[in-house]
């Protein structure tokens, strides 16, 4: 049961993420997935389609701190376009493989 508590909680957490970031002035799109690595650590990682001018890093972390309060940031944030099919659903497996 804490298992499923706690994929449940990181998808809620997941989504306030999302909703938040792609509110930041600079930022036209995002994506935010939950991975895990070759030694079995799950890690979070944001992909942020810039706008103009394009947000830092560090503008992007800040926002995140300051809107999602004690939420888990991300580990990685990248940037780049949000590849989407021709219907606009996000090809996950794109972002997951850059």
């Amino acid at each position: 049961m804490n298992d499923v508590q706690f994929s449940n909680d990181l998808v809620m957490e997941i989504r306030k993420m999302e909703k938040t970031l792609v509110k930041h002035p600079a930022v036209e799109d995002v994506v935010v997935i939950s991975f895990h690595t070759p030694d079995g650590e799950q890690k979070i990682k944001a992909f942020v389609e810039p706008g103009t001018p394009p947000p830092s890093v560090e503008s992007i972390i800040e926002y995140c701190q300051r809107e999602c309060g004690n939420a888990t940031l991300p580990i990685e944030i990248v940037f780049r376009e949000i590849p989407r099919t021709a219907s606009g659903k996000v090809i996950r497996q794109q972002l997951l493989h850059s």
